[in-house]
């Protein structure tokens, strides 16, 4: 059996103590549901897989996710499926060692490129580099393996002077 922590922060958060009943409900299930992975925070997943889990109506899920991104609780990409709770890191424990964060990075790979995995990403870089250096360099390997620049990207300039 999976099972997930959820941090008693949640019960005292301002955010979560002024939404309605069913957003609250949704906040629980992104971070604890069925659709959850080890990943924190960061979900492929569409409207459709999530009603069908809920069993709600279409107007209550849109509802209660329209409180969640009021709150900046949630971005959710339609075009790619994404789901991204972008205060993951306040309810769930950073990776706790380096193999933690390689699994975490395994499962990113199947999250479709989109805008809202660079945030993550960025995210994710933020918290990993408040952590000890073995883990800083699992990260580190990652991203000169897959090319990833985090933080904020300025115009990219090619010289194809010489030929591709």
């Amino acid at each position: 059996m999976r099972y997930y922590e959820v941090s008693v922060r949640t019960w005292v958060s301002a955010d979560f103590k002024s939404l309605t009943q069913n957003g609250q409900l949704l906040w629980l299930f992104f971070l604890c549901g069925p659709i959850k992975t080890p990943l924190p925070g960061f979900y492929s997943v569409g409207s459709g897989a999530c009603l069908d889990h809920l069993r709600w109506p279409v107007d209550k899920f849109i509802n209660a996710m329209q409180e969640l991104k009021d709150r900046n609780m949630l971005i959710f990409d339609e075009d790619y499926n994404v789901v991204y709770l972008p205060k993951w890191a306040k309810y769930n424990r950073p990776p706790s060692n380096p193999n933690v964060l390689k699994s975490w990075l395994s499962l990113l790979e199947n999250i479709p490129d989109c805008e809202i995995k660079k945030i993550y990403i960025d995210d994710l870089t933020a918290v990993v580099r408040e952590l000890d250096d073995k883990i800083q360099g699992v990260l580190d390997g990652w991203i000169r393996l897959y090319g990833i620049a985090t933080g904020p990207v300025g115009d990219i300039k090619i010289d194809y002077s010489d030929g591709i």
